[in-house]
C-alpha cells in the first residue's frame, strides 16, 4: 500500500494554518483553550449566510477543514450549494470514484445539545440534518460532489485515526480513487464536560499534560482536520505531488471492557507484527512514533509499557496532546496531518519534557541528524479499538 497524501489542513487553538499549528506544537506546552471565529471559518468554508444558517458548528468546522485540504490537493473548483436542491449537479465519471469518510466522537451530540439548550430553540426542518450520525459526511458529499461511499466513524478517541486506514483501504481495494477523510469536533457543552469529568477522563486541575508524572486526564479541545487520499495512480494521472504517503494501516478491538484498557497491550503487539513485519522493520525502521498518549494516567501507562516491549531501540517519540488538548474523534485526524507537516517539513518535533521518570523514557543521545523517513501514528479509545497507521516521506 502507497496512498498518496495530497491535502492536509489542520483548524485548533485558534490557528488554521498548518505550519502555525506545526510551530507553536513544538513550544511542548499547553496551548490556549482558544477557538477560531465563527466568521472565519465560513470564509475558510467558502459558506453563504443562507449556508451558515443551516449547519452546525461541526459541520461549519468540518466543512472549512476539508475546504483547505482539497483547495491544497488541486482539485477541481467546482462546489455545490448545501441550501435547498436546485443547483447544478456535479456528475463527472471521477466523482463516482471519491468518497468521503468522517470521525466525530461526541460532535453530532454536541450539536443537539448546544440548539437544545438555547433559549427559544426549537426542532426546525433542518434539524436533523446537524444532529444525526451523518451529519458531516452527508455535508461533505453534497458540498463536493462526492458520490463514491460515504462513512462515517464514532470509535471513541481512535475515530480519526481509523477514519484514514478504513479510507486507505477503500482506496486499496480501488473501490475509491479519492477519500477526504474530516474529523471535526466542536467545544463540549457543559454536559458532556461533566460527564467526562465524573468518568474520570478529564484533567482535574484543567491543564495536566500527557506523560508527566502528575497527568491526571485529558483536556479537551475544539479542532478539525482534514487529509486528501488519493490512488496514487490517480494523483499522477492529474499531476498532483503528494506531501507524504500512507504506506500501511492496521486496527482491531480489544474486546474486552467498555472503558478500561487491556492489560498488557496483547492486542497492539499482534497488530504491530501485522503492520511491520520481521522483513519491512529491517527495511523500513520507524524513526518516528506519534503516542496517542491523553494524559490519563492508566491509559498513558498502558501505551509506554507497550512501546518500551515492542521498540526495544526506542524510536524519536510525540505526544501531540500536551501542546493541542484532545480533540476526541478528530484527534487522529489533526495528528496525521502534523505528521504529515512534519514527514513534509523533514523535522520531528522536539521530544517531550517533564516526563514521568517511572517511564524508563529516555532521549536517545545520537538521534540520527537525517529527516524522518517512517512515522508510526497509535489509536486507541474507549471500547477497545486500536489503530496504527504508517506514513512514510516521499521518496
Amino acid at each position: 500500500m502507497n496512498i498518496a497524501i495530497t491535502g492536509a489542513s489542520v483548524i485548533t487553538a485558534g490557528m488554521h494554518r498548518r505550519r502555525e499549528v506545526w510551530q507553536q506544537m513544538c513550544i511542548d506546552e499547553l496551548l490556549p483553550a482558544l477557538t477560531i471565529e465563527a466568521d472565519v471559518v465560513c470564509q475558510l468554508a467558502l459558506l453563504s449566510r443562507g449556508e451558515t444558517a443551516i449547519l452546525s458548528r461541526q459541520q461549519q468546522l468540518g466543512l472549512a477543514a476539508a475546504e483547505l485540504a482539497w483547495q491544497e490537493a488541486g482539485l477541481p473548483p467546482e462546489r455545490q450549494a448545501l441550501r435547498g436542491e436546485q443547483h447544478a449537479p456535479l456528475n463527472q465519471p471521477w466523482r463516482r470514484e471519491a468518497g468521503v469518510v468522517s470521525a466525530s466522537a461526541l460532535g453530532d451530540l454536541s450539536s443537539l445539545l448546544v440548539e437544545q439548550q438555547t433559549p427559544g430553540s426549537r426542532p426546525r426542518p433542518t434539524s436533523l440534518s446537524r444532529w444525526r450520525g451523518n451529519a458531516l459526511g452527508a455535508a461533505l458529499a453534497v458540498r463536493f460532489g462526492l458520490q463514491g461511499d460515504q462513512f462515517n466513524l464514532n470509535a471513541a478517541s481512535s475515530s480519526g485515526a481509523q477514519a484514514i486506514a478504513l479510507a486507505a483501504r477503500l482506496i486499496e481495494a480501488r473501490i475509491l480513487q479519492v477519500a477526504v477523510v474530516v474529523g471535526a469536533e466542536p467545544a463540549l457543552p457543559s454536559l458532556l464536560l461533566e460527564a467526562n469529568r465524573r468518568s474520570g477522563a478529564m484533567a482535574t486541575n484543567g491543564s495536566s499534560q500527557p506523560l508527566r508524572a502528575d497527568r491526571s486526564g485529558m483536556v479537551p479541545r475544539e479542532a478539525a482536520a482534514a487529509l486528501v487520499l488519493e490512488h496514487p495512480e490517480h494523483a499522477s494521472r492529474r499531476g498532483a505531488t503528494p506531501l507524504a504517503e500512507l504506506h500501511g494501516c492496521t486496527s482491531g478491538c480489544e474486546a474486552h471492557h467498555l472503558v478500561a484498557p487491556l492489560p498488557g497491550q496483547a492486542l497492539s503487539h499482534a497488530l504491530l507484527e501485522q503492520l511491520l513485519s520481521g522483513a519491512d522493520r529491517k527495511q523500513t525502521p520507524i524513526d518516528w512514533l506519534c503516542l496517542h498518549a491523553t494524559g490519563t494516567p492508566r491509559f498513558d501507562q498502558e501505551e509506554i509499557a507497550f512501546v518500551n516491549q515492542a521498540f526495544p531501540t526506542l524510536p524519536w517519540i510525540s505526544a501531540f496532546k500536551r501542546s493541542l488538548g484532545h480533540s476526541l474523534g478528530a484527534a487522529g485526524v489533526v495528528e496525521a496531518a502534523l505528521i504529515v507537516e512534519g514527514l513534509h517539513r523533514g523535522e520531528v518535533p522536539p521530544w517531550p519534557k517533564v516526563i514521568d521518570p517511572t517511564f524508563g523514557l529516555n532521549q536517545p543521545e545520537n538521534y540520527p541528524a537525517l529527516a524522518p523517513q517512517n512515522a508510526l501514528q497509535l489509536a486507541s479509545g474507549m471500547g477497545g479499538v486500536v489503530v496504527m497507521n504508517h506514513f512514510r516521506a516521499v521518496p
